[in-house]
């Protein structure tokens, strides 16, 4: 699944691929000090993600963020 988490009180959103999005999200939330939610997920194969990431790489911040 594909999925979209937002950093809340930032311009942050992380794009990526997990079988269980929620437990995706709260492992990435240890290491944040804001609050994500889970904003969106789609049932899409894999190479969506990769296609999303192309498409948006001009507005990549920091890492997978």
């Amino acid at each position: 699944m594909v999925y979209v988490i937002y950093s809340t009180g930032t311009e942050f959103v992380k794009i990526g691929i997990a079988i269980n999005p929620v437990a995706r999200m709260r492992q990435h939330q240890t290491s944040q000090p804001t609050t994500l939610v889970l904003l969106a997920v789609a049932d899409w194969p894999d190479s969506a993600e990769r296609r999303i990431h192309r498409a948006l790489r001009q507005h990549r911040m920091r890492g997978e963020w």
